[in-house]
């Protein structure tokens, strides 16, 4: 079957679900990740956004490019229409680092 999806329409190209540990003493959580057209969505039972019924998850975490930069946006409340936050990571490009700090760790 051809893959007749656009850009930004939404659509779930492929999802990974996985159990994570919790980096405390809570329990196990049950975490999703969806691949879609748009980006990398995060689901999370249990959380969602102000629009989806109380019986499906949307995603609370997503990671999209705009321009070829990857941004993380995230809605931390489920009162609010918009991301709560919106972050960049234009910063993190291996091209951003300054060369005189020592590397730290992992070093080829």
């Amino acid at each position: 079957m051809p893959d007749d999806s656009k850009p930004g329409d939404g659509r779930v190209r492929s999802s990974y679900t996985a159990v994570v540990n919790d980096a405390y003493d809570g329990p196990r959580q049950s975490v999703t990740a969806e691949f879609e057209n748009a980006g990398v969505a995060i689901l999370i039972p249990g959380y969602s956004d102000i629009y989806t019924d109380e019986a499906f998850n949307s995603p609370v975490v997503l990671i999209e490019f705009r321009d070829g930069v990857p941004f993380v946006c995230i809605w931390g409340d489920i009162n609010q229409e918009d991301p709560t936050h919106e972050i960049s990571l234009a910063g993190a490009a291996k091209t951003a680092r300054d060369e005189n700090r020592p590397l730290l760790g992992f070093q080829a």
